[in-house]
């Protein structure tokens, strides 16, 4: 497009091409359409801005460049409301992902209330709930209204929620292809896709974790077990001997899907496996377990609780679990005791004379105390997973010596058990098996048989088996994360 029109800013001449200066602003649209004197005129003057400001708008004008720095970006701003430039928005909020930063977010939310800007408010926000934990640190957060904070933090929840699963016993060596894979299960095409990978050390070594999401940031807490060869010289013909031991490296990952990032964090201070870690209230609790170096047999139940602060990054000890006259149950499968959480509380199952006891813990209190005898007393079933759904805890469960497997209610506001009707018939798989609530239905699948059993909370029903095949062998973590 041939210019041919000159526009005049603080005497300065920009030659410009009517055809894009109609297309790109509606400020010269409504001049050159509706009849103006100006319409008609070779010289036009324009008033309200800098002949510097309109120089970048012009060059976007002519050729889609906006270039705007962090020094001209208020100007620049006010010039594109004034000249009513929709198309320069995006441009101007390219620029803005490489100049954002958590010091001057303020300056810019400012500029954009100021000229009305929502879509620049909304890339604002975008970029603060991107990383909203390290944004939550900062005292500009802390200057922001609950409502912007809020904000911020419903950015995180903006993507679909899926379930996904990684291996418990993550990159045990040999144990197939893409062993580092997280996989999420997309519902319409009945197919696991892999989302990210686990970090590069886990791939060398066997790790043993446990996981939770918090703000849709997820945790994958557990221990590494290193093998450390040492070699010595021959002392017979045989050859050089090998010796072999083992050491367990604590470690706590974080992975964040809205920036494909992993970030390794303080470890726990205990050295634990096969425990339960429970989200509530920003804050990550480790309860029970065994010691990393333990075996299955002679495993060490842990008794401390420590707490992890997403927001400071930090452990501290909680009351310990109270187990001086019960039993806890340890298995390679799943996480235990069996723990949960409902509101600010959390609740766990333990052991004791072949009954059942559900026990809850109150962070506020940092005190344990004794809720209500355990569901079916006098025919204790295993207990293959426990979880919640809105305000009440779930069991599922089973006894292999009435062949009958069960799924149990507990409110919390009346301390009442109440068994859900029509159960699956008892499965041996659901000993290693998973369980997870996602949009009202408890999905529980393993590795097993690599299938996936979905059952109504609602309509207390089980709606069949899928014939997806699991992503992975062996125990499986699973979890939902919206991406």
């Amino acid at each position: 497009m041939e210019p041919d029109v000159t526009i005049l800013v603080q005497g300065q001449p920009f030659r410009l091409s009517k055809e894009a200066l109609v297309k790109r602003s509606e400020y010269f649209r409504g001049m050159f359409e509706s009849g103006m004197k100006e319409s008609s005129q070779d010289v036009i003057e324009v008033q309200g801005m800098s002949s510097a400001t309109f120089s970048i708008l012009a060059g976007f004008i002519a050729s889609s460049s906006l270039a705007v720095d962090g020094n001209s970006l208020e100007d620049v701003i006010e010039g594109i409301a004034f000249l009513q430039m929709q198309d320069a928005v995006p441009a101007c909020i390219d620029f803005l992902k490489t100049y954002l930063s958590f010091d001057n977010c303020l300056e810019v939310i400012a500029i954009a209330e100021r000229h009305a800007f929502g879509q620049i408010m909304d890339a604002m926000f975008d970029f603060l709930g991107k990383d909203y934990l390290a944004f939550s640190r900062t005292e500009t957060f802390q200057t922001l209204q609950d409502e912007e904070k809020e904000r911020a933090r419903a950015v995180r929840y903006r993507g679909r929620q899926h379930l996904a699963v990684t291996r418990k016993e993550g990159c045990i060596p040999g144990s197939g292809k893409n062993v580092r894979d997280l996989f999420y299960y997309v519902e319409e095409e009945q197919k696991w896709k892999s989302f990210t990978q686990l970090p590069d050390d886990c791939s060398k070594f066997t790790i043993n974790c446990s996981t939770a999401v918090v703000d849709n940031y997820l945790y994958i807490i557990g221990v590494l077990k290193h093998r450390i060869r040492s070699h010595q010289r021959p002392k017979s013909r045989e050859g050089p001997g090998c010796v072999s031991r083992f050491y367990y490296e604590a470690i706590n990952y974080q992975y964040n899907p809205l920036l494909e990032k992993w970030e390794k964090l303080a470890p726990f201070v205990c050295g634990r496996k096969h425990f339960s870690l429970v989200a509530l209230r920003g804050g990550l609790f480790a309860l029970g377990g065994i010691t990393a170096e333990s075996t299955l047999a002679d495993g060490k139940f842990c008794e401390s609780v420590e707490r992890f602060d997403v927001f400071t990054e930090r452990w501290s000890h909680c009351s310990s679990v109270p187990v001086q006259r019960y039993e806890v149950r340890v298995s390679p499968s799943r996480d235990n005791p069996p723990t949960t959480s409902v509101k600010d509380v959390i609740f766990t199952l333990l052991t004791c004379h072949g009954g059942l006891f559900l026990k809850q813990y109150c962070p506020t209190d940092d005190r344990w105390t004794d809720v209500s005898p355990g569901p079916l007393p006098g025919r204790v079933p295993c207990i293959y997973r426990m979880f919640s759904h809105e305000d009440d805890i779930l069991i599922l469960g089973g006894n292999p010596t009435i062949d009958r497997s069960i799924i149990v209610r507990y409110d919390p506001a009346d301390r009442q058990w109440t068994p859900l009707q029509r159960p699956p018939p008892l499965r041996v798989e659901h000993f290693n098996a998973f369980g997870v609530v996602l949009e009202g239905k408890l999905y529980t699948g393993s590795g097993e048989t690599r299938q996936i059993d979905r059952y109504d909370l609602d309509e207390q029903q089980w709606e069949g088996t899928s014939q997806t095949l699991m992503p992975a062998l062996g125990p499986l973590e699973a979890f939902t994360i919206y991406l």
